[in-house]
């Protein structure tokens, strides 16, 4: 299958293939989209011009795109409460070798009209990752963003312990825990309950557990749940007592 390089080597300057076959890859019947595998396969002398007039016909196929999709016909956006609290991490320090590819990577997305400059109260940090072939792929930190969730989904901490503690140190390693809490997580958020809004007037309910795991507080109202939190216990407090993680339970419940 053709490569991302090999693809920005076409882009650069006319290129000739003589080894290249084009096959369906799927077809999305409900949007009507069709997606080519393309697989390097020896063609005859004869296939080889053809093909490479096909290319040149196409070529506009493969240009980089120059801005955003156009707009659609509805604008989403989320109207936030006075007063939330806003996600604003610092960027992470990386190394000077690191420098100059993240400036190249902005400014062909600025010229690309990919992104713009703003003054936006969020941030995310980049990371940049490196790739098989030596280059970098500049990736964006969210979980900060996405770890919204866990007030709306009960048990989340403990759920995604196994994910989380791959983010440890020279300690990653997919394993069956890890996909069961991968797979777990996924159905959590697509099917979690429906909360209730809260009504300040009545009696408000915490419910706090701890298991040898983590720790889980419910605050719910007339039997109805308002919010979740949760949170995966460590090694430290993994060894406490039974009632003192009862306890941390509840201190974090309050504090939360």
């Amino acid at each position: 299958m053709g490569s991302y390089s090999q693809m920005e080597k076409l882009l650069a300057k006319p290129a000739k293939l003589s080894i290249m076959s084009v096959g369906l890859f799927s077809f999305d019947f409900r949007e009507g989209h069709c997606f080519w595998n393309l697989d390097e396969q020896g063609l005859t002398t004869k296939e080889q011009p053809d093909m490479q007039h096909l290319l040149d016909n196409y070529s506009d196929l493969f240009e980089v795109p120059k801005g955003l999709p156009p707009l659609r016909k509805h604008d989403r956006r989320i109207v936030l409460k006075e007063g939330t609290s806003l996600i604003k991490i610092r960027p992470y320090r990386y190394p000077t070798i690191q420098k100059e590819e993240v400036e190249i990577m902005i400014e062909e997305l600025l010229v690309a009209g990919v992104i713009r400059d703003n003054t936006s109260p969020y941030s995310s940090p980049i990371i940049m990752v490196k790739k098989k072939d030596g280059s970098w792929r500049m990736c964006i930190d969210y979980r900060y963003l996405t770890g919204n969730y866990r007030r709306f989904i009960q048990g989340y901490g403990s759920t995604s312990r196994p994910l989380t503690d791959l983010l440890k140190k020279e300690n990653f390693g997919w394993s069956d825990f890890a996909a069961h809490s991968f797979e777990q997580l996924k159905k959590l958020i697509t099917y979690t309950p429906i909360l209730a809004l809260p009504y300040f007037s009545k009696i408000f309910l915490v419910e706090s557990d701890a298991s040898g795991k983590g720790i889980g507080v419910v605050l719910a109202q007339e039997g109805r749940p308002i919010a979740f939190f949760s949170k995966g216990l460590s090694d430290k407090n993994k060894a406490l007592f039974v009632y003192e993680r009862e306890l941390l339970a509840l201190v974090s419940a309050i504090q939360k």
